[in-house]
C-alpha cells in the first residue's frame, strides 16, 4: 500500500451497497492461489492510426479475472449500482487518454469547434508489443474509486492526480 491509499474498509462496521457486492463477488473467488496478473504490450481503443486511447490489457493465466469480474459486474447490475451498459466488459489499464485533449480547431462553430486530439498509435504499439509493464501482480482488493481524478498539491505545487477511494474491501483467498 502506498502512503496515498486508504486502509481496506474493515466488514464488521456496515458498508455501502457497492462494498458489500464486492465482498460478495469476492467471497465467489474460492481458490487458494492468489489472483495474479502481468501487464504486458499495448492496444489501441480505436483504429490505432486515428485514437483517443491507448491501454494494457491484464494476462491472468489463471483465466479467473475475466470470470471474476464479470460476476461482479452481475451483483453490481442487480444491485442497481451500474448504469445499464451493453457493451462488453473490457479490463484495461489505460496508459493514454486524450479524450480531453484538444486539438486543432476545426472550420466548425459551436460547440463541435474543437474535436478531441487523436493520435497515431501505430508505432507505439510496434514499439511496446512486447514490453512487460508489470508482472506477478497479486490483486488483493476490490476498490471504488469516485469518477474524475482530482489534483494532488504538495507546498503549492501540483504533483499529480489520483482518484478518491469511495469503498474497498479485501479479495479473500478460501482454502477449499
Amino acid at each position: 500500500m502506498t502512503k496515498y491509499e486508504r486502509p481496506v474498509v474493515s466488514l464488521q462496521r456496515p458498508v455501502s451497497p457497492p462494498a458489500l457486492a464486492a465482498e460478495r463477488a469476492s467471497r465467489a473467488n474460492t481458490t487458494s492461489e492468489p489472483l495474479t496478473i502481468d501487464l504486458k504490450g499495448l492496444v489501441s481503443m480505436h483504429v490505432p492510426e486515428k485514437t483517443s486511447i491507448v491501454y494494457i490489457e491484464p494476462c491472468d493465466s489463471s483465466e479467473r479475472l475475466y470470470p471474476f469480474c464479470l460476476a461482479l459486474q452481475d451483483i453490481f447490475n442487480k444491485e442497481g449500482i451500474l448504469v445499464p451498459d451493453d457493451r462488453k466488459l473490457k479490463l484495461h489499464a489505460t496508459l493514454v487518454n486524450t479524450i480531453y485533449a484538444k486539438g486543432k480547431k476545426s472550420q466548425g462553430h459551436g460547440s463541435n469547434a474543437k474535436a478531441p486530439m487523436k493520435i497515431d498509435a501505430r508505432a507505439l504499439l510496434d514499439k511496446y508489443a512486447d514490453f512487460v509493464w508489470a508482472k506477478d501482480v497479486v490483486l488483493d482488493r476490490i476498490a471504488i474509486f469516485e469518477m474524475g481524478a482530482k489534483k494532488r498539491i504538495e507546498n503549492g505545487e501540483v504533483v499529480g492526480e489520483e482518484y478518491t477511494e469511495v469503498a474497498s474491501v479485501p479479495l479473500l483467498a478460501i482454502k477449499e
